[in-house]
């Protein structure tokens, strides 16, 4: 079936009959008014809320909280369908009594928000007297709202129950908005399964003559009810002589006519050719680019403008800290990629309806949903959450947002702890900072050099670790979550031999100190006491929460005491006694105390490649552009244009393929594509094509290559590999951040022959890397190995003896060596980032793609080596003197035969 323009509507108002417009919930959306599916949300919210005593408007009140007690208690509700089909269940459901159900819409229907620009040229048109019936599936007043703004027309009828369905005509006197689904104010709005499964027979008779002789054209609306679509359109399609002046139904651009209903689809079938889809940019868009721009009445109308707002921007009064304002929001005060991921991740788990591919413009509207970010009246503000979580530098704003981890015991201890023999104190001390998912990490990390597991002796040997995992993660992560970010102290974690002590300012909050007043809080939580909740920072909580890192149910403090029980440990918490500071202790098992005689036997390491070296992609982009190619090949592309960067892109049979987009203006690669005959493929159509995945590893190894170039690294194209050169002063010696501090690593050094005058060749610690697929999932596989150069640059020693001994020399490398290797060269290629990381090629913003790496890997595999120890440099000793040797051989047959090669052609030139 064809598309037709938007343009068409503006037609069909310049011909006789003028259309009537059917507008639903889509039409009402940047007037403040939710979608269905969103009013599911909003209802469940609100009947969470009154069954627990609470105030639906309470910001703390966050989808973790509700969605979880959704699917517990409301067997009608399904994850696995649109929420907006579930909308007359949820109004059944959860909003009863009738007189709760007015409540709760009077409430959504009024939001304060401006009511859009494509109500204001709506009813300027129904003054001119181009559009004189409007039908509606909604409740709100934004037609009523956008008249009174603007004054025009002088009056419209508002049609709304039995006794005004005598106003309906063909010819009204007065414009018209019939509301087909009632009115909320006089209980008379239908909503539920029984009310939107048929209409009034009554009212029908009244719409058909507005159906038989005028066109129709659908806005905004998806067509799931069987009120409208079955018993008013589909069943008297043969009584209107099949909607002879035409349907124009409207779908979003991107959209496509075979995701329509079933509903929509059965009544298309039934009228066949009357039947259109019109593609639009949007309800506002149509109204104010499209139809308002081509009617030669609008040059002498007055445009209508939006009301001006109010220049007083004071701050809300929350009281919860994470919930205030912070500062001007700045994008670039956000890390985006970490963003991006974290926020489809909560959307993910808790069925939070995502577009197919997720713009700035959707990423934005769920920061002001989840209270990152907040707009008062024309600016928008950056919250203390939005910075606590996603903030490059919080501390610049939030100055406690730092954790310090201290290492308290014996000085033996600690050398052998932390692997540093300068050690001379009995505390060793580090500063914790940037946002909260960074602090994890790096607190993880700190607490895996204690947490190794060892080897448990007995009638029954077992594995086992000092301190239970998940209790750990769950008393660090309320940490945060509970503590006063307002008392101008950091969060403090203490690591002993034998304890770990975790103190946070701010003690218990209002609502749980009640159940602890005259009780022991040891002794209460351990009698299983759930569901006792206080959340001093809700919208931490509810992140955490979202990202599995805390448990949200009030049970969480009575699951470490049962955990670290279990594990044979111990566990105290309670608050001081001026309640300024919360503070946990937890006990190993005393079998891990012993470390004089260290007589518990080591567990052995227990490493796998897809464990330590596989690095997951996050995101991919969702499409790629293609388009004919103006050159033969990429050589006489690059020669045409030596100038001149473009973003990496793939020739393949006379075809230019990209993951960016080379409509926008400044893509370069205009320059080298018929630019009117670009077109882009869905990535799953694309891998799905006998080629697909190979030529997409091809366009990614292209990308790695453009991102590692950027880093500074030589790329060995053929073998895919990457290495430094030397610096200028030779040497290259590299400060990095590894598990947990700072450490040293030599990745150039140039190889002497015997007497220690004369450089042999370089050897450079290098890795090859090569993108894969893992079932449904891509990653990209990193393998540390060497690289030898006679230059220390570009100049590879050429033998093919030399890639036999790089292996050899590898395989040699302790698994703490690779280890190493691997936190060294993911330090490099995210750049310091924690978490994810983004792949950034282009010189320009607008080439960048999609496609954000984790460089959370070595989280992921503390299970199998939490009890390798962090080395610096020279990692363990490794006696690999014959292949060193065995090398310089090489290079030194390889320099004599240049030599050579260079005498015979100056005897040549003699001669």
């Amino acid at each position: 079936m064809n598309i037709q323009s938007s343009a068409i509507i503006a037609t069909l108002l310049k011909e006789n009959p003028k259309p009537v417009f059917l507008l639903g919930a889509g039409a009402s959306v940047t007037s403040g008014i939710p979608l269905a599916g969103e009013v599911v949300s909003l209802a469940a919210k609100w009947a969470y809320a009154r069954q627990n005593g609470k105030d639906a408007n309470d910001p703390r009140i966050t989808r973790s909280d509700w969605y979880p007690w959704l699917l517990a208690t409301q067997s009608w509700f399904k994850e696995d369908v649109p929420q907006a089909t579930l909308f007359p269940y949820a109004v059944e459901h959860l909003l009863q009594p009738q007189k709760v159900r007015k409540d709760f819409w009077i409430q959504i229907l009024n939001p304060d928000v401006p009511i859009s620009i494509g109500y204001l040229r709506l009813v300027e048109l129904m003054h001119l007297k181009k559009i004189t019936n409007v039908l509606t599936t909604n409740f709100d007043e934004c037609i009523a709202k956008a008249r009174n703004q603007t004054n025009r027309p002088h009056h419209i009828d508002i049609i709304k129950t039995p006794s005004d369905y005598t106003k309906i005509s063909s010819t009204p006197p007065y414009p018209a908005a019939i509301y087909l689904h009632g009115a909320v104010e006089n209980y008379t709005d239908k909503n539920v399964i029984e009310e939107i499964g048929k209409m009034d027979e009554t009212f029908i008779q009244h719409l058909q003559p507005l159906l038989k002789d005028y066109p129709l054209v659908v806005l905004g609306y998806r067509g799931y009810e069987a009120s409208i679509m079955q018993h008013l359109l589909i069943n008297n399609a043969e009584k209107l002589f099949n909607f002879k002046n035409g349907i124009y139904w409207c779908i979003r651009k991107g959209d496509k006519p075979e995701d329509a209903t079933d509903y929509v689809k059965t009544l298309a079938a039934s009228i066949g050719s009357n039947f259109q889809f019109v593609e639009i940019e949007s309800f506002d868009h149509l109204f104010d680019k499209v139809i308002w721009s081509h009617l030669e009445e609008q040059k002498s109308k007055i445009t209508p403008v939006q009301p001006v707002m109010a220049s007083d921007e004071r701050q809300v009064d929350f009281q919860n800290f994470d919930l205030k304002n912070s500062k001007v929001y700045d994008p670039e005060d956000f890390d985006r990629p970490l963003l991006r991921i974290r926020v489809t991740n909560y959307c993910s788990k808790l069925n939070v309806a995502m577009p197919d591919k997720v713009d700035d413009s959707w990423l934005q509207d769920q920061m002001v949903y989840l209270n990152l970010i907040r707009n008062v009246k024309e600016h928008t503000y950056a919250t203390n959450a939005g910075l606590l979580l996603f903030g490059k530098s919080p501390r610049l704003y939030i100055p406690c947002a730092v954790v310090k981890v201290r290492f308290i015991g014996t000085v033996a201890w600690l050398q052998k702890i932390l692997d540093d023999k300068d050690i001379t104190g009995e505390v060793y001390e580090k500063e914790i900072e940037g946002n909260l998912w960074n602090q994890l990490n790096e607190i993880t990390n700190a607490l895996a050099l204690v947490n190794k597991p060892f080897r448990l002796k007995g009638e029954k040997s077992e594995n086992v670790l000092p301190y239970d995992s998940l209790a750990l993660k769950e008393v660090v992560v309320n940490s945060f979550v509970h503590r006063d970010y307002e008392i101008n102290e950091p969060n403090i974690i203490e690591i002993y031999p034998d304890k770990l002590v975790i103190k946070n300012p701010g003690g218990l909050t209002e609502e749980v100190k009640p159940y602890f007043d005259d009780e022991i809080m040891y002794e209460e939580i351990k009698k299983g006491r759930r569901g006792i909740k206080g959340y001093r920072n809700p919208v931490l909580a509810d992140l955490f929460y979202s990202s599995g890192d805390m448990d949200k149910k009030g049970s969480g403090l009575y699951d470490v005491v049962t955990r670290v029980e279990q594990n044979s440990g111990f566990v105290e918490f309670s608050p001081t006694e001026d309640n300024t500071v919360f503070s946990v202790q937890m006990w190993c098992r005393p079998e891990a105390i012993d470390e004089v005689t260290n007589t518990a036997s080591s567990l052995s390491i227990i490493t796998t490649k897809f464990s330590t070296n596989i690095i997951e992609f996050k995101t991919i982009p969702d499409s790629i552009y293609y388009a004919p190619s103006l050159y033969g090949t990429a050589k006489e592309m690059f020669a045409t244009y030596d100038n001149i960067s473009f973003p990496p892109f793939h020739l393949h049979e006379k075809q230019v393929f990209s993951f960016s987009d080379p409509r926008k203006s400044t893509n370069t690669l205009r320059n080298i594509i018929d630019v009117k005959n670009v077109q882009d493929c869905a990535i799953d159509e694309f891998l799905a094509l006998e080629e697909g995945d190979r030529r997409f590893i091809r366009m990614m190894n292209d990308y790695l290559k453009s991102y590692l170039y950027k880093l500074g690294l030589i790329v060995d194209q053929d073998k895919k590999r990457a290495y430094f050169p030397k610096t200028e002063d030779g040497e290259r010696i590299v400060t990095y951040q590894a598990r947990f501090k700072r450490a040293t690593r030599t990745i150039v050094r140039p190889r002497y022959n015997a007497a220690k005058d004369k450089i042999r060749y370089w050897e450079h610690k290098a890795f090859s890397y090569s993108v894969k697929r893992f079932g449904e999932q891509w990653g990209l596989l990193i393998e540390p190995t060497y690289v030898f150069t006679r230059d220390g640059g570009k100049l590879l020693l050429a033998s093919e003896r030399i890639g036999p001994l790089a292996t050899k020399k590898a395989s040699r490398d302790y698994n703490i060596n690779v280890l190493n290797d691997i936190t060294f060269w993911m330090w490099v290629l995210s750049k310091g980032a924690q978490d994810v990381f983004r792949l950034s090629v282009s010189i320009h913003e607008d080439w960048d793609d999609d496609i954000i790496l984790s460089n959370d890997y070595l989280s992921a595999s503390l299970n199998y080596v939490e009890n390798v120890d962090e080395i610096g440099d020279e990692d363990l000793t490794v006696d690999d003197s014959d292949i060193d040797e065995e090398i310089a051989k090489i290079a030194e047959e390889e320099e004599d035969a240049i030599d050579e090669t260079e005498e015979t052609t100056n005897m040549e030139e003699e001669l």
